[in-house]
């Protein structure tokens, strides 16, 4: 049907994120996170991770 560039968020502090999936942040930019579809944006100077992932909406037609 359509493209969801923000199907999913998840943001949170790099503590957080040291939690969540055991990774250290070196640099701020973006970072690429072994199981993410697409990087993570760090910024070590905001204590902040975000990882924004889109998704295809697709609309399937069910015989019968």
């Amino acid at each position: 049907m359509k493209v969801a560039p923000t199907s999913m968020v998840v943001a949170g502090s790099l503590a957080d994120w040291r939690r969540w999936r055991a990774v250290e942040f070196a640099a701020s930019g973006p970072v690429a996170v072994p199981g993410a579809l697409v990087p993570v944006h760090v910024s070590l100077e905001q204590d902040h991770a975000v990882h924004v992932e889109p998704n295809v909406r697709v609309r399937h037609t069910v015989p019968g």
